[in-house]
């Protein structure tokens, strides 16, 4: 832990609590002490699980995350008092944003608020369990959000450049294909920017230490490497095509709720939560269902981005049309009141167990989902009981043919949920007890799964990915563009990066094929007149049947094709 117990610190956090809390009596309601002057408020310095005090430690989270946005902050504004021409950047660390390193204390959206464009440092293989593109994507989709709610700009501060010895926990050298792969996903998912680290390794003595004849594109004697040729050929490639690619950017109609709040708090309360790695720990519920949730749509080719409460309670859900709620078991008012009003107006949400079970300070709802919104999802939380490790649930959608009926895997709970009158329970535990619940409220729609449904898709596969998909196809949300006759297995590790310009004619469309062998495919667009191979500059051949136009392609193994579409 990096957290900082100084009396500069201490004082600070007093202040903050007083500004917090409106003064001392506030102060000892919410924490349920006696304090006589602030002088006897102290931060805890044991975790939530070494018997530390809950709200205490929350506040002490959360001002950590202030805190240290209002440093960078400093820094940017007195770097610009003296070079006003040049914008100030940081760069966060990609396990603090992909798994759950609270103790780093950078809140993503806070750091974006006080620099002019927000970056990532991408070590995934050597530091972050090995080679999973889908997590490279939610990386930069999350910085990009971020960015972007600022109305700023994502980069890839740090993308690995050659091999680790030392440094980080594995040892790796990507291959000349990674290396222009990463560029391409980096621009596929909407970062304006990226860099290598490094050009050269660093030697000699001026240089020496933990990270020295780590990373470099080049040999130590400046030789070039297929490294370097490889990452030239895709920034030549992108800086002719400079306008292009910074005037577009992913017009995504779903956003997952991502909370800082329940990021701090489960990382305290689970320890398996600070795991790095995808799949490793039992207990990671929020890590992991955040990681489910995305890899859904990711393997969907369904462009997403990610929303924070404060922003949903400023009014920016409402750009969307479906909004995703991996065990969003910490929740303010503000935010369900937006979230209500959402739905209201005809938007969907889909939320899985634990939903508002608690408000932002950790007290428990007696009607849960909280915050009124047990009458948004037309059900509330009865009692949570523990499935057999192979347990499954029922569920049914539709009433026209094909029927969607089919078993899901259960995943740590099976929560008991309670329907409303006008509720339909969609969805029964093998004891016939209701699992999934769907609702109509004013014009939009609510579905709550009783089950940790996104961290069951993570860690057990099975048919939810297919059930979130009809979901989001019924709300008229699906893939840009269709990849067809294709054999699943390699159609899974296809990504797709679909961009709109800015002009509202032109499409940037990045196909991306993470796995070993070649792909070759059919591409199904609607309404495109031309495309165009950036790479190679040449018109590509289309056939063309009413609406529709179909793109032939191969795409190498490990290789990005990059297309500039034009449509009618």
């Amino acid at each position: 832990d990096i957290a900082c117990y100084c009396d500069y610190s201490l004082e600070k956090f007093r202040k903050w609590l007083n500004a917090k809390y409106g003064g001392l009596e506030g102060l000892n309601t919410a924490w349920n002490e006696r304090f006589r002057s602030f002088s006897e408020v102290h931060p805890p310095n044991r975790p939530l699980r070494a018997w530390g005090k809950y709200k205490p430690w929350l506040d002490w989270r959360a001002f950590c995350d202030d805190n240290l946005a209002e440093w960078v902050g400093f820094v940017s504004n007195a770097l610009k008092k003296g070079d006003p021409n040049h914008p100030t950047h940081t760069n966060l660390l990609f396990h603090q944003i992909l798994y759950n390193q609270p103790a780093v204390g950078a809140d993503t959206w806070k750091m974006a608020k006080v620099v002019d464009t927000l970056g990532v440092s991408i070590y995934l293989w050597t530091q972050g369990g090995g080679d999973f593109p889908w997590c490279f994507s939610q990386i930069i989709d999350t910085v990009r959000s971020a960015a972007e709610s600022e109305g700023k700009d994502a980069w890839v501060t740090e993308l690995q450049g050659g091999p680790t010895i030392w440094a980080h926990s594995k040892s790796v050298t990507p291959s000349s294909k990674q290396i222009e792969l990463w560029a391409w996903q980096t621009v596929a998912r909407g970062g304006k920017g990226l860099i290598y680290w490094l050009w050269r390794p660093r030697i000699g003595n001026v240089h020496s230490g933990w990270e020295n004849n780590e990373f470099g594109l080049v040999s130590k004697d400046g030789e070039l490497r297929p490294r370097a040729e490889a990452a030239g050929r895709a920034c030549r490639t992108i800086t002719e095509n400079t306008e292009l690619f910074l005037n577009a950017r992913p017009n995504a109609k779903v956003a997952i709720l991502q909370s800082q709040t329940c990021k701090n708090a489960a990382a305290s309360e689970i320890p398996d939560e600070t795991v790095f790695h995808p799949y490793e720990g039992q207990r990671r519920y929020y890590a992991q269902s955040q990681l489910g949730a995305y890899k859904i749509l990711w393997e969907e080719k369904i462009p997403c981005d990610f929303i924070n409460p404060p922003s949903i309670a400023a009014g920016m859900l409402n750009r969307y049309e479906v909004l995703i709620m991996p065990f969003t078991y910490m929740l303010d008012e503000l935010s369900a009141n937006a979230i209500k009003n959402f739905v209201r107006k005809g938007g969907c949400v889909i939320a899985d167990f634990g939903c508002a079970m608690k408000d932002e300070y950790g007290a428990v709802h007696l009607v849960s989902p909280g915050f009124g919104l047990d009458e948004v999802f037309g059900a509330y939380s009865y009692d949570i009981e523990t499935p057999d490790d192979e347990e499954f649930l029922k569920v049914k959608l539709g009433t026209e043919w094909p029927i969607f009926k089919v078993n899901l895997p259960l995943y740590a709970f099976r929560e008991i949920l309670r329907p409303y009158d006008k509720a339909k329970v969609i969805g029964e535990f093998i004891n016939g007890e209701p699992a999934v619940i769907e609702n109509r409220f004013g014009e939009g729609r609510t579905i709550l799964v009783g089950t940790l449904m996104f961290q069951s898709y993570l860690l057990k596969g099975g048919e939810w990915r297919t059930f979130v998909q009809k979901l989001l196809h019924s709300e008229g949300v699906k893939s840009p563009i269709d990849i067809e006759n294709t054999p699943p297995k390699l159609w899974r590790n296809i990504e797709v990066g679909f961009l709109d310009h800015k002009d509202g004619r032109t499409k940037v469309v990045v196909l991306l094929n993470h796995n070993r062998e070649d792909a070759d495919i059919s591409v199904k667009m609607q309404n495109v007149c031309s495309v165009i191979d950036l790479e190679t500059r040449s018109e590509l051949p289309l056939e063309k049947i009413d609406e529709n136009a179909y793109l032939k392609i191969v795409i190498k193994g490990k290789s990005a094709r990059v297309l500039k579409v034009a449509k009618y």
